[in-house]
């Protein structure tokens, strides 16, 4: 409904309950999600998620996720990239 314009509405629940059903069993590996970009109800949900999955990005017009292994993450960090 979003993409005809009509504004949506998510609080911390609902992101999360979406992460789960888009992740299915590999959710366990999730180490932390960060919600960002402006929040405002016709915009797109993006989020940026540290796992011990493979990095990735998944976009699909109203759900970014930016995906990065802990370990790509950390070393990113100790590099401050």
């Amino acid at each position: 409904m979003s993409q005809l314009g009509f504004p949506k509405y998510y609080d911390s629940h609902k992101i999360l309950n979406l992460i789960e059903r888009f992740y299915n069993s590999s959710f366990h590996n999730i180490e932390f999600i960060i919600l960002y970009g402006s929040q405002k109800p016709e915009s797109d949900i993006d989020l940026f998620i540290v796992s011990k999955n493979k990095s990735k990005n998944y976009f699909n017009g109203w759900l970014d996720v930016y995906e990065v292994n802990i370990l790509e993450f950390q070393d990113k960090i100790n590099k401050l990239e």
